[in-house]
Parts: C-alpha cells; sequence; structure tokens
C-alpha cells in the first residue's frame, strides 16, 4: 500500500481499531505512530488483508 506522509489513517483489526499517524516507510515496513508509540506493518502483512486501513479526512 501506499501511504502519505504525516496523513491520519484509521486502523481497523476487526476487534478494535485506532487512528494513526503514517511516518514513513523502510524496507517495506510501514511505520506508523500511534498515542502509545511508533510500530510497524509490513506490506507482506497488510496485503493478507487482516487489517483494513483508511484514510481519514482531516480537512475541517
Amino acid at each position: 500500500m501506499n501511504f502519505k506522509e504525516a496523513s491520519t489513517y484509521d486502523i481497523d483489526y476487526g476487534f478494535t481499531s485506532k487512528l494513526v499517524t503514517f511516518l514513513f516507510k523502510k524496507d517495506g515496513v510501514n511505520v506508523f505512530k500511534d498515542k502509545e508509540g511508533e510500530f510497524g506493518l509490513s506490506d507482506n502483512f497488510l496485503n493478507k488483508g487482516t487489517v483494513k486501513i483508511k484514510e481519514m479526512d482531516t480537512e475541517f
């Protein structure tokens, strides 16, 4: 997937969801930040469809 730097996304894990900010991508790992800190999701993991990610509209 292609994410926009500094954009906000909703990650839906099926049982819970959370808002995150995309920071950068390196070596096939997408690095996000939420209220608990930074974490990465690999392209391989995202391609499995285990989680659903949608970009949030942050322009008011």
